[in-house]
């Protein structure tokens, strides 16, 4: 590949899987799934790594970044349970309450 044509280093990734009643998509390793394809894709395309940027609240996430090779983070697990007993905030983040987390491919 010559100089010219090389892709960026890194690749940023955004996921969405939705879930709107009366189908419930979240929680069915849907957003795992989209992750690896995406992760085959930028890798097959020459990136580096890719970039993921989340909510620190966002244990889905932050458990696929966990999945993809990505930094484990010690709060994850804290998050996730905050999360399932409902105490964690659904409104009132901003730009501060969020992390951008490194994957190298």
């Amino acid at each position: 590949m010559s100089e010219s044509s090389r892709a960026p280093e890194a690749c940023e990734v955004a996921l969405l899987v939705a879930d709107l009643p009366p189908e419930t998509y979240q929680s069915r390793g849907l957003g795992t799934r989209l992750a690896d394809l995406i992760a085959d894709l930028a890798r097959d395309a020459g990136f580096a790594s890719l970039t993921v940027t989340s909510l620190w609240t966002n244990w889905r996430m932050l458990l696929i970044v966990e999945h993809l090779g990505g930094p484990v983070l010690p709060q994850t697990s804290y998050v996730r349970n905050m999360a399932l007993l409902g105490l964690l905030p659904n409104s009132g983040l901003d730009v501060a309450d969020e992390i951008e987390l490194r994957i190298v491919l």
